[in-house]
């Protein structure tokens, strides 16, 4: 009998890294064994759904989102969110995010199941919810390092990297794109427009660099709700002509596969998905030191990896163009990084899976 598992989280939308991480997951577990359940705790876009597998299910919880909704929901009572919106029994329930998946489950009333909760940036806020749950999962070694250190179970903690499928990021890839590149150097970055991803510190380091003379590119692709907030920076600061602001789009890759070196400048990340997408393009990367990036960027030298400050960040774009040379030594060692495999992912994730209904 096939095991039924729910996983839970915010949204279902288009320019969301934990949205790319869950759909992957799903779509790669075996469904000859597993009977998959998506629940969008708010926003579900319709147009997405055509990501993911039609043999997995979707129910929407409350199914829209406005601002402040999540506030208002995080004062209900959780038990009885819990009853209202899970009415299936099943073997696995896995909080797939921060924020009320995980609050929501960890007032489980299914004493039966199994509980996981994934944390795909830092999680200590939710370290009292977690005691509810059988195993957390990070998405980086160096996350669990962190996690373990507050976490009063850490030996329920454990890590899984994200599933990326590079026969779909190759295809994508080629997609023809009509956009004009008015320097030599082109960076690029994607996900979704929001506070946390550091997008309008990376417009002012790439202002610093243009009023320096290094004159680059910067695209960014994603859609969010600074996007208004970015755009007018640009215009404001007359970058125009450097910068692209591409909003939402299902097929990042089809730019990225034509910049030089990829950037991350977030503040805070589990383990940046886009980076792992980007090195399989062949893209050297910059990035701020969150979550992965050591393990990642840095230990495999496929780029450079800076403390998380506007400054630093500044430094290590401005690295790759004072020394293009660079770029192709980082290239080469991508070539040697072994441990992206998909199908590796995704037994991992499996294994895991299994071995708690064995306890």
């Amino acid at each position: 009998m096939k095991k039924k598992i729910l996983f839970m989280t915010n949204h279902i939308q288009y320019s969301d890294g934990v949205v790319k991480a869950l759909t992957e997951l799903v779509n790669a577990l075996d469904k000859e064994k597993y009977d998959i359940t998506i629940m969008p705790v708010f926003r579900c876009d319709e147009d997405y759904l055509k990501n993911i597998d039609p043999a997995v299910k979707i129910k929407k919880a409350f199914g829209f989102y406005f601002r402040g909704l999540s506030k208002i929901v995080g004062l209900l009572p959780q038990k009885l969110l819990y009853k209202r919106f899970i009415k299936d029994k099943y073997d696995l329930e896995v909080a797939f995010q921060f924020g009320e998946p995980t609050k929501i489950l960890a007032s489980s009333t299914n004493k039966k199941a199994k509980h996981i909760a994934w944390i795909h940036g830092y999680g200590e806020e939710h370290l009292k919810d977690h005691e509810s749950f059988d195993k957390i999962v990070c998405c980086s070694k160096s996350s669990v390092e962190k996690y373990e250190k507050v976490f009063r179970y850490p030996d329920r903690i454990t890590y899984l990297y994200n599933l990326v499928n590079e026969e779909t990021i190759l295809k994508k890839a080629t997609e023809e794109i009509n956009v004009e590149k008015k320097y030599d150097f082109t960076f690029c970055t994607v996900g979704r427009l929001s506070p946390e991803k550091g997008f309008l510190r990376l417009l002012k380091c790439h202002k610093r660099l243009m009023d320096e003379g290094l004159k680059n590119n910067l695209w960014i692709v994603g859609g969010g709700a600074e996007f208004d907030t970015l755009n007018n920076y640009i215009k404001e600061n007359s970058l125009g002509e450097s910068v692209k602001l591409f909003g939402k789009d299902s097929n990042p890759y089809k730019y990225m596969s034509r910049c030089d070196a990829f950037v991350c400048s977030s503040y805070n990340e589990g383990f940046s998905t886009v980076c792992v997408e980007a090195a399989m393009l062949g893209k050297p990367i910059v990035t701020t030191e969150v979550g992965g990036a050591k393990e990642f960027v840095d230990e495999n030298g496929i780029g450079i990896m800076t403390e998380n400050s506007d400054d630093a960040l500044y430094e290590g774009m401005k690295e790759f163009l004072s020394h293009p040379e660079k770029s192709e030594e980082y290239s080469k060692n991508i070539l040697k990084i072994s441990d992206l495999k998909y199908k590796d992912r995704k037994e991992a994730a499996e294994s895991l899976f299994d071995s708690l209904w064995k306890q």
